[in-house]
């Protein structure tokens, strides 16, 4: 048995076969009256691992912070890309949109954002921006008859969607109402 003075702490170190030593720290009893053992052993796996899970975690929080922080960014960038994307294509199909417009639907379309459509049968359509219910069958006057719907299934530009119904109009009047729904 050994003996270590620390100031009011002293250690007894002794063999022991379960952890190969041990040590006993005693309040040096002329200081105090009070006393505490603990192992080596138990006293430093504790210390060294609360330490370590302490610092692993921490790491970890913080690397998870970091990813949250990331997929935001990311999102973002993926968000603008998708609005940029969209934006593009409304520009583009805006663009092929008046160049298939007669000198009097461009005229038209620039002023009121719609377009006069007349067909072989004689019938007058107003095609207004958007992508549903926004062909207007109109009578000689101008007073709309009834609204007709009918678009591609999936999401393409208002402006492409308002070519392809002038082009079924002025070329296929009589499928373009036959899928058409009514309001």
């Amino acid at each position: 048995m050994v003996y270590c003075d620390t100031g009011n702490w002293i250690s007894t170190s002794y063999q022991n076969s379960a952890t190969n030593s041990t040590d006993t720290w005693k309040w040096n009893e002329e200081s105090s009256s009070a006393t505490a053992t603990a192992t080596t052993y138990d006293t430093w796996y504790t210390w060294v691992n609360q330490y370590e899970e302490s610092a692993i975690e921490k790491m970890l929080k913080k690397g998870r912070e970091y990813k949250q922080k990331i997929n935001r960014m990311v999102d973002a960038v993926n968000s603008y890309k998708i609005q940029r994307a969209k934006e593009l294509a409304e520009e583009k199909a805006l663009k092929l949109l008046k160049e298939n417009l007669t000198k009097e639907q461009l005229e038209r379309f620039e002023k009121d954002e719609c377009i006069p459509v007349d067909t072989a049968k004689g019938n007058k359509y107003l095609i207004k921006k958007g992508r549903t219910g926004n062909v207007h069958m109109i009578d000689k006057d101008g007073n709309t008859i009834h609204q007709l719907c009918a678009h591609p299934r999936s999401y393409i530009p208002d402006f492409d969607t308002m070519l392809a119904q002038k082009f079924y109009l002025e070329y296929f009047e009589d499928e373009f109402l036959q899928i058409a729904n009514r309001h």
